[in-house]
C-alpha cells in the first residue's frame, strides 16, 4: 500500500485517525507500506501533539519516498519502481488450478 503523507494531511486531525485505523488493519494483514512524503511533513509531524504513535512507528521501518518538486515523472517512477516489492508473475493455469481445487 501506497501512503502519500503531505503537511496538511498530518495537520488534519479526521486524516490522522483513517491513518491510524488503515495502519491497524494493514498490521493485522501483513500488508508492505510505502510511504511518499513530500516537503513540510517532518515538521508537521514534530509539531503534532497528537500525530499518532502508530504512523511515526510506520515511517521508520517502511520504505520512504521523499518527493521533491525538482524530480522528473522518471526520476519518481523509478523511486517508486525500487521500493516496489518482486512480485513474480503468475500462471495463468496455475490459477486456473488454484480457483477450481
Amino acid at each position: 500500500m501506497i501512503i502519500i503523507l503531505t503537511e496538511d494531511y498530518i495537520k488534519d486531525r479526521w486524516a490522522r485517525f483513517e491513518a491510524e485505523q488503515g495502519l491497524i488493519n494493514m498490521m493485522n494483514s501483513r500488508t508492505k507500506l510505502i510511504f511518499i512524503t513530500t516537503k513540510g511533513v517532518n515538521k508537521a509531524m514534530r509539531n503534532s501533539m497528537n500525530f499518532p504513535r502508530g504512523l511515526s512507528d510506520a515511517l521508520k521501518v517502511a520504505r520512504t519516498i521523499k518527493w521533491k518538486p525538482s524530480m522528473d515523472e522518471k526520476q519518481f517512477q523509478a523511486a517508486v519502481a525500487c521500493a516496489l516489492p518482486n512480485l513474480q508473475p503468475r500462471n495463468s493455469a496455475e490459477d486456473t488450478q488454484l480457483t477450481t481445487v
